[in-house]
């Protein structure tokens, strides 16, 4: 298990403010609200960052969407 680097970094960011994005649009298309999850990075052997587990919330934090506004 080693660091990464300031880019590999930077790239690993991007990758997961992006997919957290798409998951606030899919739960708000189904009434719900995306606050929390997590996803987790793997540098394979070649040297690229792959998303490596399911992407599921790391609670059960979605909030229907009328509750979360009140």
């Amino acid at each position: 298990m080693g660091l990464i680097t300031k880019d590999e970094y930077d790239e690993v960011s991007q990758k997961a403010m992006s997919l957290f994005a798409f998951g606030q649009e899919v739960a708000l298309e189904h009434g719900l609200l995306l606050v929390d999850t997590k996803y987790e990075f793997e540098k394979a052997n070649d040297g690229t960052i792959m998303l490596i587990d399911e992407v599921l919330p790391d609670a059960p934090v979605e909030l229907v969407c009328e509750l979360a506004w009140w």
